[in-house]
């Protein structure tokens, strides 16, 4: 526990550093993803980050995950396509969202960590394998409110997910850095990439947990990987 609170207070303080780094807006709309800026590499977190998750919506709470790598020469490359589960409400503006409204937030936010039931499949980024003690509070009127926390509530929160409870989704799971450092109560909590389990999240992103177990292998924090999630391909092009 105290390993890990180092870790994630290392980690805040370089997001809170290089916040500026993911502020983005930009062009291009072709589908091209290598050799001239076209496509995901037009835009600006094409700038700050070599590794670039998107997830854009198909319909419902149906959506496709693309993780795109940029090699040494500046060319970026599709990794892997699969097809993800969204929040049942399906995909919703980060401004609109609430707690418990099972939407999944759009928007451009870091990768900085990962847990799971299972044990570390070899992550490039920190991992925390749970031992049961791990809550992930979603009390909007606590001020442990979207953090994982330790041991039983003893007060500290009248709402949280047990991460053990979730046999399956949770045996590895990637954090999306959406609503932290600053939280703002109530704007949603706890949204992972998690295992998909053949049904909608409550605003989580779901993919096969071999596809979720090679990205975590492939992600790499010297890239300065960031996960983009929109309506449309040429949102995120013209947008980020």
């Amino acid at each position: 526990e105290e390993t890990y609170n180092k870790r994630l207070e290392e980690i805040k303080n370089s997001i809170e550093h290089n916040n500026s780094d993911v502020v983005l807006e930009n062009t291009n709309t072709s589908n091209s993803y290598s050799g001239e800026i076209v496509g995901i590499g037009s835009t600006n977190a094409a700038k700050n980050s070599s590794q670039i998750v998107t997830v854009v919506s198909t319909g419902g709470s149906y959506g496709e995950l693309i993780f795109w790598e940029k090699d040494n020469q500046g060319n970026w490359s599709e990794i892997d396509r699969v097809a993800a589960r969204l929040g049942q409400s399906g995909l919703k503006s980060a401004s609109e969202v609430y707690e418990m409204d099972k939407c999944t937030p759009t928007g451009i936010y870091t990768l900085t960590e990962a847990f799971g039931i299972n044990s570390n499949p070899g992550s490039g980024i920190t991992y925390r394998q749970l031992d049961g003690t791990e809550y992930w509070v979603d009390d909007e009127n606590s001020q442990y409110y979207n953090t994982m926390q330790f041991g039983d509530p003893n007060g500290r929160w009248s709402s949280a997910e047990k991460l053990t409870d979730y046999s399956g989704y949770y045996n590895y799971s990637l954090v999306i850095d959406y609503n932290r450092w600053p939280v703002a109560p109530g704007k949603s909590s706890a949204i992972f990439i998690h295992c998909d389990m053949g049904i909608y999240t409550y605003g989580c992103v779901a993919i096969p947990q071999q596809n979720l177990v090679n990205l975590l292998k492939r992600l790499d924090p010297s890239k300065n990987p960031v996960v983009i999630l929109e309506f449309s391909y040429d949102s995120i092009y013209n947008n980020y």
